[in-house]
């Protein structure tokens, strides 16, 4: 009888072992799962930011295109006014044609500091998305590998979970078994006085 008592203490020590690997198992899930989630987070962030710079370099690459544009219109007018100054040199001085050409003066410098501030924006715009491109690849690769991570702390819960239940049905069955063993016993013991 002792014998049994020995057994069922052993099987009760390996199923408290077992819930008590299983509880850290679902902890372990659970952060691994938070770890995903902030993960996905720094992927959403970065993307609204590459989707900031896109945005900003459009509106740039749209007032370059109008400042062009104005800049070749003045040009066109400057060039009709030298024209005209040409045919009638008498009649016209030199200071209408000078007026033109500082206001071009002035919208070239302007559409060249545009041009610069445009370019400085595109290699911002491509430092970041390289860099973005890099980060991407760096958290998909750590999403992959807790995910591989997770996948196999599921698997390892899952095991422990059946082992659990086999061995509490186990457990039971030794039980029942032990209960009849003893009413058997008290029987014989009984019938024995």
């Amino acid at each position: 009888m002792s014998d049994i008592q020995t057994k069922y203490q052993k099987l009760a020590q390996e199923f408290a072992k077992l819930r008590a690997q299983n509880q850290v198992l679902k902890k372990a899930v659970i952060e691994e799962q938070g770890k995903q989630t902030q993960f996905k987070d720094a992927i959403k962030e970065r993307d609204q930011k590459v989707r900031k710079f896109e945005q900003e370099i459009d509106s740039l690459t749209f007032r370059n295109q109008q400042l062009t544009k104005r800049v070749n219109i003045l040009q066109d007018d400057l060039e009709v006014a030298e024209s005209r100054a040409k045919k009638g040199k008498n009649k016209v001085t030199t200071e209408p044609v000078a007026r033109p050409k500082l206001e071009q003066n002035v919208i070239g410098e302007e559409l060249r500091n545009k041009i610069q501030e445009n370019e400085r924006l595109h290699i911002q715009f491509n430092q970041s998305s390289a860099e973005h491109q890099q980060t991407m690849l760096s958290l998909q690769d750590r999403l992959y590998a807790l995910e591989n991570e997770n996948s196999q702390h599921q698997r390892i819960l899952e095991t422990t979970q059946k082992q659990n239940k086999d061995m509490i049905e186990r457990l039971q069955q030794d039980k029942a078994r032990l209960e009849v063993k003893i009413r058997n016993m008290e029987k014989e013991v009984k019938y024995l006085q």
